[in-house]
């Protein structure tokens, strides 16, 4: 018997794999796409603005403002800025600074927030 010869169950592997891959490739960009949150236009001029502020600080400083938009959070500002400046750090540093600068205050549309980009960075 031929050792490099295929089996019938070879074979048939090889076939539903074959099969299978294009099916996968839509599931894995369907669940890529689900993972990216439409923003609003407000969030995305908020992103540009972020990351100029970011582009434009003086050396040794890390504040920037960041404006509230309606029904955010000092965790959804602190999501965008991290957002902007692509940070995989712990986001919660940042939050609970945004959230003891605020106080018993909620935010407010439009309201400016300081926000320090070293606790992102």
């Amino acid at each position: 018997m031929n050792r490099n010869a295929l089996t019938t169950v070879d074979k048939l592997r090889i076939a539903m794999a074959s099969a299978l891959t294009p099916v996968l490739g839509v599931i894995a960009i369907s669940a890529l796409k689900e993972e990216s949150p439409k923003r609003s236009e407000f969030e995305l001029e908020q992103i540009q603005d972020i990351k100029r502020q970011v582009r434009d600080l003086e050396p040794g400083q890390t504040v920037i403002h960041v404006m509230a938009g309606q029904g955010d959070s000092p965790w959804s500002l602190v999501k965008r800025v991290q957002d902007a400046i692509h940070s995989q750090e712990d986001p919660r540093p940042a939050v609970d600074d945004v959230t003891k600068a605020l106080g018993n205050e909620g935010l407010q549309p439009t309201q400016l927030v300081d926000v320090n980009i070293a606790d992102l960075r």
